[in-house]
């Protein structure tokens, strides 16, 4: 050993020392000085995590009266990739370096203000306890979000699981230089913001609600540059719908309309009214939604409904396409005021109510209420225009980082300096900031947390809270 490293060696033991013998008794002073003299910095122990930071003890405590040895890590500790095996064998190290006057003592690890064993997870524990404060405290919903009907219901993997997850970026407004820019860096003819959506939209997504979950994604998830709308406010093109049997009524609060462009603040689903109408024994009546399609193609069907406690269960759907007819139960106990995706499908041009067409049944064992909103066919364009707010705050980069924004200075402007912008490409490029927008979730308790600042900021920080959002009380939003 040189004579540098066995006088770094030496200040870090003077270090473990002096950090650790306050307050202790002569005998646990002594112990640990002991102690310290024995073990390494650490080094060695954790060489295959080095490139995680620079890993090492920084104190070491002995507790005679309870036969203890508790090493303090450095926080980049924190970052191991922590299981049952490395715990033992980190333990059986410490142990061969302490000899036999530590041999009855056990060992404890410490890193960022945890004992290390806290960290490991609870589907990797097999001697440990499990860590019940990991556990969802929701009770598990009997009926699902949406259920397609005639399919096979898994026994186990991930029946009536809801999975809420995100593919990246997307291409965002940044307000200081007044343009839409990607995200991420161009690297090899992609970019990051796009590039997931080619594994996770054909292939995760389906894979997950292949083996029976509901998976529900923050950017739109349909690469159908068309769009087409049927409300009861407003369609697209020739498209109508159809009422068989009954008469819904019509009620004007918190339904969608469509609006080309939508600027800040601005909810589509508190712009127009829904119908609603009462579940019945009766299988004949029905609303008929049918599209006027402008071209040939895969589109995906999404529905929308008005949130009621008194909403049923298990509220009919039946998409018709080109492939044929496929049948869907809704919860519209859950899920008011927003998109529900039920799947993508192949549709004629035109309008073809025997080929191309969506219908809600009254028909229920339940008894309750069923609403009917907007049915849209297709991903469609961007239509969240944006400008500059009043002040501008700095991108920050993670959420720890954010922990400062109180301290940041906004940056005044005058926005009537500027024009409403869109980003002029498919609603499934842009970033998920602006198709929550679109999406009917609350601006400030989802998607502009920073009072329209900064949409960098916003997009990231959104996705979490819509997940929040949608969970509800007492899981709401933060």
């Amino acid at each position: 050993m040189s004579f540098t490293r066995k006088f770094h060696l030496l200040l870090l033991i003077i270090g473990l020392v002096n950090l650790s013998v306050s307050g202790q008794t002569n005998q646990q002073t002594k112990l640990t000085q002991k102690a310290a003299k024995k073990i390494d910095n650490g080094s060695s122990l954790f060489q295959d995590w080095q490139h995680l930071g620079i890993i090492t003890f920084d104190s070491v405590s002995v507790q005679p009266e309870n036969n203890l040895v508790q090493l303090f890590l450095s926080v980049p500790g924190s970052y191991i990739p922590i299981r049952e095996k490395n715990l033992q064998n980190f333990t059986n190290s410490i142990k061969e370096q302490l000899g036999k006057k530590f041999r009855n003592y056990n060992i404890q690890f410490f890193t960022d203000g945890q004992n290390i064993e806290s960290l490991i997870p609870n589907y990797y524990r097999t001697t440990l306890e499990i860590d019940s404060s990991r556990l969802s405290s929701i009770s598990s919903n009997t009926s699902p979000l949406v259920k397609k009907v005639g399919e096979p219901i898994p026994l186990l993997g991930l029946n009536d699981k809801h999975i809420a997850l995100w593919h990246s970026h997307g291409r965002y407004y940044e307000s200081k230089l007044d343009r839409w820019e990607w995200q991420r860096a161009r690297l090899h003819t992609t970019v990051e913001d796009i590039f997931p959506i080619t594994f996770v939209l054909p292939y995760l997504a389906p894979m997950l609600e292949n083996s029976g979950a509901t998976v529900l994604l923050p950017r739109e998830r349909d690469v159908q540059n068309n769009e087409v709308i049927i409300d009861n406010d407003g369609s697209t093109g020739n498209s109508e719908i159809i009422i068989s049997g009954f008469e819904p009524v019509t009620i004007n609060s918190h339904g969608f309309a469509i609006k080309d462009t939508l600027y800040s603040g601005e909810n589509p689903f508190l712009l127009g009214s829904y119908l609603e109408f009462k579940a019945s024994a009766n299988d004949s009546a029905n609303l008929q939604y049918i599209p006027d399609i402008p071209e040939t193609g895969e589109y995906a069907v999404y529905i929308s409904y008005s949130q009621n406690e008194k909403n049923i269960s298990s509220t009919q759907y039946s998409v018709i396409h080109s492939g044929g007819q496929t049948e869907y139960l809704v919860n519209q106990k859950m899920g008011g005021g927003t998109w529900i995706y039920l799947g993508t499908f192949h549709f004629l041009k035109g309008k073809n109510p025997e080929l191309g067409s969506v219908k809600v049944f009254t028909k229920s064992e339940e008894l309750g209420l069923i609403s009917s909103d907007a049915i849209r066919f297709g991903g469609g364009m961007g239509n969240v225009a944006r400008k500059p707010s009043k002040e501008l705050l700095d991108n920050q980069k993670s959420l720890k980082d954010n922990m400062s924004l109180a301290a940041e200075i906004p940056v005044g402007i005058n926005p009537n300096d500027f024009s409403w912008k869109l980003s002029n490409l498919p609603r499934y490029m842009e970033a998920a900031r602006y198709y929550l927008q679109y999406a009917g979730m609350p601006d400030t308790l989802v998607y502009s947390l920073n009072g329209g600042k900064n949409d960098y900021n916003d997009d990231y920080q959104s996705r979490g809270e819509w997940v929040n959002y949608l969970m509800g009380d007492p899981n709401g939003p933060t």
